[in-house]
């Protein structure tokens, strides 16, 4: 399980050491691999899929990201073990759920392998185009019918057409680094992000 959420990462005030030396890894394994993704921060979403009725599955995942905005698509990459996979290839929908901080209990309830049948009874939750159950409270949901789908090795890259999406602006969201949970203020927020080129 994630260490619980921390308002700074105990990192973040150390002054930049600059004699600190890279440790590489030439020959890469699982472990190695592992070592390095702990290190490339992340936002947190629950991707569920429904059959817009009782039928409901999802997980917290961090492996999103947008495809293309003409056509409307992101992707999600899911364990082939996982007991959400097969539900979207059945449903074929999926809803990424993009958390904010205040969600943090939402993002554990959903990555313990100890959670309920029911990982649904924490939360408030809707649909609202394809039948995915939808999180109230988001900075945004993306509402997708599932477009394709590559297996890459242990996962499944789903590719999604986004159906709907849901904005709540200023809420700040949740992010994910070296094995904690972190807040992202605003006094972190890069005052020229509105100039970078998103394309």
């Amino acid at each position: 399980m994630p260490k619980p959420l921390h308002e700074r990462h105990p990192w973040v005030s150390t002054p930049v050491r600059r004699d600190v030396q890279a440790k590489i890894y030439h020959s890469v394994d699982a472990n190695s691999f592992k070592k390095g993704m702990r290190q490339l921060p992340a936002g947190v979403s629950i991707v569920t899929t429904g059959d817009g009725g009782e039928g409901r599955a999802g997980f917290t995942a961090t492996a999103v990201c947008s495809v293309s905005a003409e056509p409307p698509q992101l992707l999600v990459c899911v364990n082939a073990t996982s007991n959400t996979h097969p539900k979207i290839r059945e449903w074929k929908n999926f809803c990424v759920n993009v958390l904010s901080s205040t969600q943090h209990p939402v993002a554990c309830h959903f990555a313990s392998a100890s959670a309920t049948a029911d990982r649904f009874e924490v939360g408030d939750w809707s649909v609202l185009d394809t039948g995915a159950p939808v999180l109230k409270g988001c900075p945004v949901n993306f509402d997708c019918t599932l477009a394709r789908e590559i297996e890459a090795g242990t996962h499944t890259i789903f590719i999604g057409n986004v159906a709907a999406v849901a904005v709540i602006a200023g809420l700040e969201p949740l992010a994910f680094v070296d094995g904690q949970y972190l807040n992202i203020g605003p006094t972190k927020r890069g005052s020229d992000a509105e100039l970078w080129d998103w394309s």
